[in-house]
């Protein structure tokens, strides 16, 4: 079913660091369309999207409420927030099960990622484990 994403998790992490973020959300979004090939019933790239696009929105109407209504801007803004925190969360945990789902199922890996490294680490986790894949599948043998 074609290769994961190959870029070593180093790089992501460098990349994410130069960036300041900005690399991660592209790199999340690069696993999210793997995940959704491989699994194609995964919504990680929809938690995603949806988290993305609410954070934007979020921030934008709380920056328009600011100069008119700067408490009502404070709530929105950390509502916009939160909310953004929590669907990235359930973005990352929908990935790690469908990740483990297939590369248990059908790949036969027995592929077992960490709820608290998923949580703390998500993108550079998952890239980490995506590499070891694509050497795997590439060289029939794990390093």
């Amino acid at each position: 079913m074609g290769l994961p994403p190959g870029l070593h998790w180093v790089i992501v992490l460098v990349l994410t660091g130069v960036t300041f973020g900005v690399f991660a959300w592209v790199w999340m979004f690069v696993e999210a369309s793997y995940v959704k090939k491989i699994r194609p019933q995964s919504k990680a790239l929809v938690y995603y999207a949806i988290a993305l696009a609410g954070l934007l929105i979020g921030s934008f109407i709380a920056g328009m409420l600011q100069e008119t209504m700067p408490d009502a801007s404070k709530i929105l803004g950390g509502l916009s927030q939160l909310s953004f925190i929590v669907l990235l969360q359930v973005g990352h945990f929908s990935l790690k099960s469908s990740l483990e789902e297939y590369y248990t199922r059908v790949e036969n890996m027995h592929l077992h990622l960490s709820g608290p490294m998923t949580f703390f680490f998500n993108t550079i986790y998952f890239q980490y484990h995506l590499s070891e894949i694509r050497r795997w599948k590439q060289t029939a043998r794990l390093i």
